[in-house]
């Protein structure tokens, strides 16, 4: 049976020479044993010693870095405020502001497709007439500008909050400055327009929509993306799509009561990007594709959210810093206003459904298809010819 010397034997081996080890510790005598035992005890307690040594040196080197981190951070939000008072324009040794205008307006928008008096109409409050307003895409550290008209019908006053991003208080949701007065006189009248300027600092998913005051006018449609990417390159995507979730309230229908159906008698509708299911436009996917989805839930309830035929991961909530590890899931539950990061591979070629998995959510009073359920679909496809 080969000879085999453990690390504590190594230890042993090392003051009494390799030549006596190998000869056989089987010489030595009980005594020497005790001792050598001691002595090996001793030269653990040193290892246990030195690795507390070096483990509250690894604990104090995070400490500086969070430090350092911090310092940064406040330098950046100093940086933010000084940038309230004007932020420059694009031009030589100036920076470059990523400026939006956003109208907010009323709109009858279509979610569906029917046509004539059966057509699925919604009145909505919109940024730019339509729901969800524009995307907004800034690189982390750049500076936004973002204008914001008032058009709606008097005597409606508005205002603008950037969800889960932190800005100065007189950005954030006052249109007016000097002083943290929240009086409905201070908001944005009709006709009014107000320029709220920022350094995006944080990565992640955020949305722009009314303060909590004005809660109603971000239920009618008045919300949009605000996507931050971080300074530094993460995994490359071939393919990536903003998705709202939302509801909304439908206008009457002129129909006879013997000819309504659930279609004409529809209270409300389940949303994707301000379209109701079949009517959502599909994810053309091809395989080996990487996608990644930020989905945004304006509803006042939860949505359980699965992709069939794949598994995606979770790699980002809310504004987080990327997780890792990455959360892997084919179903995930998103909250009332949680913005989540999803990744997959497209890998798995066929005809899959991106839907709630609540009835009332994915059709709309009964009506199927309908609601929250999206295709999504590889493109190389042959379609397929009826016989």
């Amino acid at each position: 049976m080969p000879l085999v010397i453990n690390r504590r034997e190594k230890r042993i081996a090392s003051r009494l020479g390799l030549a006596a080890a190998l000869v056989g510790l089987s010489t030595l005598s009980p005594l020497n044993l005790s001792a050598l035992a001691l002595d090996d005890i001793g030269d653990m307690a040193q290892e246990q010693a030195q690795e507390k040594l070096e483990l509250e040196d690894m604990r104090n080197e995070m400490r500086d870095i969070k430090g350092q981190v911090r310092d940064a951070m406040g330098a950046m939000s100093e940086l933010t405020n000084q940038g309230q008072g004007g932020l420059p324009g694009p031009g030589p040794g100036q920076m470059n502001v990523r400026e939006i205008h956003l109208f907010a307006r009323e709109a009858n928008l279509e979610v569906g497709s029917d046509t004539g008096a059966n057509k699925d109409t919604i009145k909505a409050l919109t940024y730019n007439g339509k729901i969800p307003g524009p995307e907004i895409h800034v690189r982390q550290g750049e500076a936004v500008r973002i204008v914001l008209h008032n058009n709606l019908k008097s005597p409606a006053s508005t205002s603008l909050h950037f969800h889960g991003l932190i800005t100065p208080h007189k950005v954030d949701g006052l249109p007016r400055a000097g002083g943290p007065s929240a009086a409905p006189e201070r908001f944005l009248k009709t006709e009014d327009s107000f320029v709220y300027q920022f350094i995006a600092t944080q990565p992640g998913t955020f949305f722009y929509h009314p303060q909590i005051i004005h809660q109603d006018q971000r239920f009618k449609g008045m919300f949009g993306a605000i996507v931050v990417h971080p300074r530094l390159p993460t995994k490359e995507v071939n393919k990536e799509l903003v998705l709202f979730l939302s509801k909304a309230e439908a206008l009457p229908k002129e129909t006879k009561p013997e000819l309504a159906t659930a279609s004409t008698t529809a209270k409300h509708f389940y949303l994707i990007n301000g379209k109701t299911a079949p009517f959502i436009p599909a994810l053309e996917v091809l395989n080996g594709e990487r996608v990644r989805l930020h989905v945004i839930n304006t509803l006042d309830e939860a949505v359980p959210l699965h992709l069939s035929g794949h598994r995606f991961e979770v790699t980002g909530i809310n504004g987080s810093d990327p997780l890792e590890p990455r959360i892997v899931r084919d179903t995930i539950t998103i909250n009332p206003s949680d913005r989540v990061d999803l990744e997959f591979t497209a890998n798995n070629p066929g005809v899959w459904s991106l839907a709630s998995e609540l009835p009332k959510q994915n059709s709309n009073n009964g009506r199927f298809p309908s609601g929250i359920a999206m295709i999504v679909r590889y493109s190389e496809l042959t379609p397929l010819t009826p016989h």
